[in-house]
């Protein structure tokens, strides 16, 4: 699932993968959209879903949060 939504990625981040009333998903992604460099977030509940660098509209991928190792450097800076 793709979000725009920056706000929405924080509180993901902050509780751990979950969105209140929403299960936890697998990992959280924040990439550019490579037709306009947008900054976008793509969630995933399941690995084998995880598609992000197959995708031709996926530029300069990084992985804020997974399931297996809990926050990455770049996710602590999503928090600032």
């Amino acid at each position: 699932m793709t979000l725009e939504s920056k706000d929405i990625i924080k509180i993901m981040l902050e509780n751990n993968g979950i969105y209140p009333g929403d299960p936890q998903m697998s990992s959280i992604w924040k990439y550019n959209h490579i037709s306009n460099d947008k900054e976008l977030y793509a969630i995933f509940d399941d690995e084998r879903w995880n598609d992000i660098y197959l995708s031709p509209y996926v530029k300069n991928p990084i992985l804020l949060w997974d399931q297996a190792n809990g926050l990455t450097e770049e996710g602590k800076l999503c928090l600032k």
